[in-house]
């Protein structure tokens, strides 16, 4: 008789293996790159989920399921280095250039620096993410600042145009 954990275990395994890796293939997929005029021979896409599939988000869940088992709060650095070797492991690309640290509220015991293979991240105090930005004190005024000035501009440019259709 199977427990909750292995069952869990086995169902993970199955998914990881079916849509994660070279052995099972549903579809034969394809990709190519094009840049202005320029194009790129189209190479087979050896594992992953199409964009857009509904259950995507749920099996890519399912997928870093077991990535909580980390301890980010104890070494920083070591549990990123970890972090990244899973990834690897996994096939999922970490854009070092693109990637920052924020550490939220007002915990006095933040690392001098943050690093991943040689590459010291950036700490940030604010971010966008998904069009909203977020701060380290999880506030909403600096995207209230934000959209009040992209609405401040709209106005703007609308009473310009109101103004000139008014003289015309």
């Amino acid at each position: 008789m199977l427990t909750i954990l292995s069952w869990k275990f086995l169902v993970l395994h199955t998914i990881r293996t079916a849509l994660f890796s070279n052995s099972v293939k549903t579809e034969k997929r394809q990709n190519y790159v094009k840049m202005g005029e320029f194009t790129s021979g189209y190479l087979d896409i050896g594992c992953g989920v199409p964009q857009g599939s509904v259950l995507g988000p749920k099996l890519f869940n399912l997928y870093i399921n077991d990535i909580f088992n980390v301890n980010l709060v104890t070494n920083i650095n070591c549990e990123l280095r970890k972090l990244k070797t899973w990834m690897d492991i996994n096939k999922l690309s970490l854009n070092l250039n693109k990637t920052k640290v924020m550490f939220f509220g007002n915990y006095n015991g933040k690392p001098d620096s943050v690093n991943i293979e040689g590459v010291v991240l950036d700490t940030v105090s604010e971010i966008k993410f998904l069009g909203v930005i977020i701060d380290s004190k999880l506030s909403w005024k600096p995207h209230i600042r934000h959209i009040q000035g992209k609405v401040s501009k709209s106005i703007s440019i609308i009473n310009k145009y109101v103004c000139v259709c008014m003289w015309s």
